[in-house]
């Protein structure tokens, strides 16, 4: 019993029932409009659940058909083919019923891929200049200083383009007729990336996880739903234990690697002579020669796998730490009383490696033994060495390879994860989003989508 029932009230209900929204009923004031009236917020707020459709067959003709015509066409047909990505992506994911909408065209994105190239044009001109007179004695200094300045250059535009591109997604973005915006300057977003990366080599990496988190920040805080304002209270020492973690797996066992090294090249090694030393003793009585090798070989494998883990640990390790990341963003996150809560685990992200890696391996073996089976006819007939339809045949199977992993990658790393990544994301309170204001106008973002002509700040 509560409060209400020992007053001689009914008691509050333990969960708010479904109310669904109001259609809109008139204009608001200051030029906008409701996206639904204003609902109840008595009791404890809802859980919901974010949906994604995996099931509804059509993803891998489009990406079959899609990447065959942008190859085709020289890479002009992957303007459409980004559009009909986004908009299928988009119809597939669904909160509380209502899917979101795409509502970006194909000749923003063109106009994206033009400006992108009025600003890559300088630095890329810069670039070849530069390593064109860098093997010049009399101008290497310049040389030298102008391909550090293009390089400099180009990461900039990166950040910078990362942050409007993102920009541009957003504002092409609704959900129940209530527009998605961002604000903010993606010129302060490649400064910051700058100051915080130029840490990273000073701070022994510490810094990483409170540059991502001031990014986040920073990103969130910028984006609005309607007249509602995202928040975000990501922290970097919140992500700290998880980013030792990720640090302690990537440097303790090259150490303790290292360490087997250093004891095996000394203490084995001695101790591989004395039993060697003995062994001779009893059979001839020769001291004179030992087995100096055993230590040695033992050293070397261990140092061999000290610096294999090196090289492999961080990209094998890391989804350990990015799937503690993203839920610590998501629980972090609100706008106007509606928290996130997510339940993704690194080990939906090493599935979605692991069945890309399987799909890689087999067609890269396919094509290995057709290969070889075509070179087996080739020298079976007498072709001559200067035949080019072996080759041919061979480069052919290649590019059916890349177009392959291009499908699958799209599929796979694309709908796949992203069907992860919104299925474990539960919102609490939507209701309180009843009376959210929607802008009429786009936000303006033409020609902010740099990434529809190039790879920049994803789909």
């Amino acid at each position: 019993m509560n409060e209400r029932s020992q007053a001689g009230l009914p008691p509050l209900p333990v969960q708010r029932p479904t109310v669904q929204p109001v259609p809109p009923v008139g204009p608001w004031p200051g030029g906008g409009a409701a996206a639904w009236g204003p609902l109840p917020t008595q009791g404890m707020p809802s859980l919901g659940r974010v949906a994604f459709d995996s099931d509804t067959p059509g993803v891998v003709p489009m990406a079959i058909w899609g990447s065959l015509l942008s190859f085709l066409t020289l890479g002009i047909y992957r303007f459409w083919f980004t559009v009909k990505i986004r908009r299928e992506l988009w119809r597939r994911a669904a909160l509380a019923g209502s899917t979101f909408e795409y509502t970006g065209t194909v000749w923003e994105i063109v106009k994206g891929f033009l400006v992108a190239l009025v600003i890559l044009a300088p630095i890329w001109a810069l670039y070849t200049l530069g390593t064109f007179l860098l093997p010049s004695r009399q101008y290497a200094g310049i040389a030298g200083l102008m391909t550090f300045v293009a390089v400099i250059g180009f990461v900039f535009f990166v950040y910078f383009a990362t942050y409007r591109a993102r920009r541009y997604r957003v504002s092409r973005t609704l959900w129940r007729g209530v527009r998605f915006h961002q604000t903010g300057s993606g010129v302060a977003y490649a400064f910051m990336n700058f100051g915080w990366w130029l840490l990273v080599p000073f701070s022994c990496g510490v810094s990483i996880p409170f540059a991502r988190a001031q990014l986040e920040r920073y990103r969130m805080t910028n984006t609005w739903f309607g007249d509602k304002r995202f928040e975000s209270e990501a922290s970097g020492s919140a992500m700290m234990p998880a980013f030792l973690l990720y640090l302690g797996l990537c440097l303790g066992p090259p150490l303790l690697l290292a360490i087997l090294a250093f004891v095996t090249a000394g203490g084995l090694n001695h101790i591989g002579d004395q039993f060697g030393n003995l062994a001779r003793f009893f059979e001839t009585g020769d001291r004179s020669r030992g087995l100096p090798g055993i230590g040695m070989a033992f050293a070397v494998l261990f140092l061999g796998l000290a610096v294999f883990w090196l090289v492999a640990a961080p990209f094998v390790c890391w989804p350990i730490y990015r799937a503690s990341e993203w839920r610590s963003f998501n629980e972090r996150m609100s706008i106007g009383g509606v928290r996130f809560r997510s339940d993704f685990t690194a080990w939906e992200l090493y599935t979605t490696y692991l069945v890309f890696l399987a799909i890689a391996t087999g067609l890269m073996m396919a094509v290995g033994i057709v290969s070889g089976i075509i070179f087996a006819i080739a020298l079976a007939a007498q072709m001559r060495e200067t035949s080019l339809l072996p080759v041919l045949l061979i480069g052919g199977l290649y590019l059916l390879v890349l177009w392959g992993l291009s499908v699958a990658r799209l599929k796979i790393f694309l709908f796949d994860l992203t069907g992860k990544l919104v299925r474990t994301t539960t919102v609490i309170g939507l209701e309180r989003l009843g009376d959210t204001l929607s802008l009429r106008d786009k936000v303006g973002a033409l020609g902010d989508d740099f990434s529809g002509g190039f790879d920049i700040g994803a789909i």
